[in-house]
């Protein structure tokens, strides 16, 4: 919307749409003078030094009207825009002094003239408007030219929404304003290293851009974001500079120009033998496909260690009874896998790469035993349940949906009381928050005693006593706390009592350690919370003499117990069957 300081062929006189007089062509050369009385055109709002439109009738020096010839030329009564493709926009003027003004949309500044659709309430200013199509239009490519301007003045970047002091940059084409680490040109399409399908640039005015959604890189509010990357695909976004900050780099390509598409396809773990048959590279064994639970006895799966119940549907077992089993999602998972978690590629393992086959996850920070995913690169493995939670989340302890959150905070868990880590499910509305172990905590739990299922509850009923105890350990339940209860009778426990303290790992199974000549079984040894119990207390351990208490290995040959230690398992005396203190 420039001047043109050369006419062509023209009319002398012009009724224009735009206003409601007839309209003079004026062939004025002025100097760029900015100490005289300057002519602003009505369009685009910029000083008129060349030849124009002008309305002989309105004198009134708040009410003249001007157009540069070019802005003239160019307005169209309605036009198709990018910014909102449901409706055209039409051209629409306030010509009543006492109007009120449209409110531009996109600079949220007061304007007479504007393109705009009643229907759904949005205006543009003709300047914005044509700012607008430059940066959203898909066809053409726009790379932004930034200049400097000046001095820093505060003021909020218009990609990420952050306030800042430091200088300005602006595109003079299209008049976006951004801070210095926006000022890289943003491709339309981009791929991160932790989500499998490409990524578009959506902007807040357009209306597909996401109201209520948490950056799934850095797991923080978007809210003042005026550009994000969006996947089309599934319910995945990220902030402009999280998404540069694990761009795969390369893969920044013009998706209409190169339609690239990352291939995510996977090499599977097992071999199909018929329809009843599957060998996976886990087991020795053929395993064969169940269709049904017989009876409501739970099966641990040995993939992700979770319960195999009437509910989960088929699953796998071997066909040898060597009482190894797969929910069939477990059975069939993809080799490598992407986390929004972690920025690296994840590779499946069988068994962790430690000693005892045991690791950490670093999401949940509890032990786990079974199949896992794993980074080389940064050394940590994920398991199968932390892979596998949804997000956002939506959970029957809370109304609204919970958001995966990383951020510091000093609250606790609203399931166990316990302090936050540095992962958790969270409602920033409500200020709700769930650990992860308790997002995890099923929704239906069996214990070997009781013949009707328990449900988990997240609020106790105050009883007459204002006590509270839980029936399997009999020590103290707080009443804030989520537990399990009876639908039938008065039956409630702690989590723990009827998961155990690690419900990842299979109590009583064996394995064969390089650090000690015989099998040994893992176990899980703990004080009574009851006084005078023969719980009370807990035998050494026979490699350090210590009180072996909590997950440890318990030997049948030596019948001896053993820290989870390699120093205390390698500690053995075979010729004098004893072990010796570290």
């Amino acid at each position: 919307m420039e001047a043109q300081h050369s006419s062509s062929s023209h009319p002398s006189k012009l009724k224009h749409f735009s206003h409601s007089h007839e309209l003079m062509f004026k062939e004025e050369h002025r100097q760029k003078n900015y100490d005289d009385e300057l002519v602003f055109c009505n369009a685009c709002e910029e000083p008129v030094f060349g030849p124009r439109y002008s309305c002989n009738t309105c004198v009134d020096p708040n009410s003249t009207f001007n157009l540069h010839k070019s802005c003239a030329e160019e307005l169209s009564c309605e036009i198709n825009h990018p910014i909102h493709r449901r409706h055209k926009l039409k051209f629409e003027c306030k010509t009543e002094p006492s109007a009120e003004l449209f409110t531009c949309n996109a600079c949220h500044q007061p304007c007479r003239l504007a393109y705009a659709c009643s229907r759904c309430h949005l205006a543009l200013d003709l300047k914005c408007a044509s700012n607008w199509r430059h940066i959203l239009d898909r066809k053409k490519r726009h790379v932004h030219q930034f200049s400097v301007l000046g001095k820093g003045i505060p003021f909020d970047c218009e990609v990420c929404g952050k306030s800042q002091d430091s200088l300005r940059y602006l595109c003079t084409i299209c008049h976006l304003l951004v801070g210095k680490e926006c000022t890289q040109s943003l491709p339309h399409f981009i791929k991160i290293t932790s989500h499998k399908h490409f990524l578009r640039l959506i902007w807040f005015l357009e209306e597909h851009y996401p109201k209520d959604q948490i950056c799934k890189i850095c797991y923080k509010s978007k809210d003042r974001s005026r550009a994000v990357y969006q996947c089309e695909l599934c319910d995945y976004v990220a902030h402009t500079l999280c998404s540069y900050r694990v761009c795969e780099g390369t893969r920044t390509y013009d998706y209409y120009q190169h339609n690239i598409y990352y291939d995510m396809t996977p090499r599977k773990l097992e071999i199909r033998l018929g329809e009843q048959g599957l060998k996976h590279i886990s087991h020795d064994h053929i395993l064969n496909l169940i269709d049904k639970l017989r009876d409501n006895d739970p099966i641990t799966c040995n993939g992700c260690m979770g319960s195999i119940t009437i509910s989960t549907g088929i699953f796998y077992r071997c066909s040898q009874d060597c009482l190894f089993s797969l929910h069939e999602t477990c059975a069939r998972l993809s080799e490598k896998q992407l986390h929004p978690f972690h920025p690296h590629e994840l590779q499946l393992l069988t068994k962790a790469h430690t000693f005892d086959g045991l690791f950490n996850c670093p999401m949940c920070h509890s032990l786990s035993q079974g199949f896992c995913f794993y980074c080389e690169g940064c050394d940590i493995y994920l398991d199968l349940q932390c892979m596998s939670i949804i997000n956002p989340l939506s959970h029957g302890a809370h109304v609204h949906r919970l958001h995966l959150n990383s951020d510091s905070s000093e609250e606790h868990c609203k399931g166990c009381g316990n302090s936050l880590a540095d992962f958790r499910f969270s409602c920033f509305e409500c200020k709700f928050h769930l650990c992860i172990p308790c997002v995890k905590l099923p929704p239906i739990a069996k214990y070997k005693y009781q013949d009707d299922p328990l449900e988990l509850a997240y609020h106790s009923v105050e009883n007459e006593l204002g006590e509270y105890y839980c029936d399997i350990c009999e020590g103290e339940r707080d009443p804030t706390h989520w537990f399990y209860k009876s639908k039938h009778c008065d039956f409630v426990c702690h989590p723990h009592c009827i998961l155990g303290r690690h419900p990842q790992v299979k109590l009583g199974s064996s394995c064969k350690l390089d650090a000690h000549p015989h099998t040994v079984t893992f176990v899980d040894k703990r004080k009574s919370v009851i006084p005078f119990d023969k719980r009370e207390r807990i035998l050494p351990c026979h490699g350090c003499g210590k009180p072996c208490e909590g997950l440890g290995f318990e030997c049948s040959v030596c019948n001896k117990d053993y820290h989870r230690e390699e120093t205390c398992l390698s500690h053995y005396n075979t010729s004098a069957g004893v072990a010796h203190p570290c």
